[in-house]
């Protein structure tokens, strides 16, 4: 009989440990994401992380600074994989806008929700924040404009190599065709108050942030603004 038993054992598949183990859920939400306090819950993930971090467990992912030219940011995100239903809490002033527009592009894959919660400016608002299947702008989420893509009138006046100015086109037409395939009319990204195009014809560099009702005339969808109340409550 022990002899039996013995040969039985010898003869069973081994299963590998980690089959016993606990398996980690993944987090399932209900979209669009309404409720307040999961916002904040989603928000406090991000505090303090800065450039790109991914939280696996909540399928949270932070972005906390500028889209660089040489494309580091832009690496740290595109390299690694999410799952379905990704949320992205942004903050970023913008940067190189073929990086921006490159990220944006990979991320869509995963369906994400941007939740706007400090200023998300210039590539960031044009790309970034225009590419989310829900879109949540919190009571400290600025959204800020400050300028869209240029004529090739104005390209071919600019003091730059014709390689430039041939990339400058690539770019702008990019530009134009995402917000074409968007359905969102890309004027968004220049109609800002008098007193703006004024400074700005002077040479100034400046944001301005779209009234609420501009998003919805220029065909922006799934735009939430959570006031500053109802976030402290």
């Amino acid at each position: 009989m022990c002899f039996r038993n013995l040969v039985v054992l010898a003869t069973a598949r081994l299963l590998p440990l980690w089959f016993f183990m606990p398996q980690a859920q993944a987090t399932i939400r209900a979209l669009p994401i309404s409720d307040a306090g999961e916002i904040r819950a989603l928000t406090a993930i991000c505090g303090g992380k800065k450039a790109a971090y991914y939280d696996e467990k909540s399928n949270v992912l932070c972005i906390d600074g500028q889209f660089d030219v040489e494309g580091r940011l832009e690496r740290m995100i595109t390299g690694r994989s999410y799952r379905d239903d990704l949320v992205v809490v942004a903050k970023s002033p913008g940067g190189g806008l073929q990086t921006a527009l490159d990220t944006t592009r990979y991320l869509e894959r995963y369906h994400y929700t941007i939740i706007v919660d400090g200023l998300c400016a210039s590539a960031c608002a044009q790309f970034l924040f225009m590419g989310g299947t829900y879109k949540i702008v919190t009571g400290k989420g600025i959204v800020a404009m400050h300028g869209g893509p240029m004529s090739a009138a104005y390209i071919d006046k600019m003091s730059i190599t014709p390689e430039g100015k041939a990339n400058l086109r690539r770019e702008n037409e990019e530009f134009r065709e995402f917000y074409r395939t968007h359905g969102i009319d890309v004027a968004i990204t220049t109609n800002a108050p008098q007193s703006v195009l004024d400074a700005m014809k002077k040479g100034e560099t400046l944001f301005w942030a779209p009234p609420r009702a501009e998003f919805e005339r220029s065909g922006v969808k799934n735009v939430r603004f959570v006031d500053a109340d109802i976030m402290r409550q």
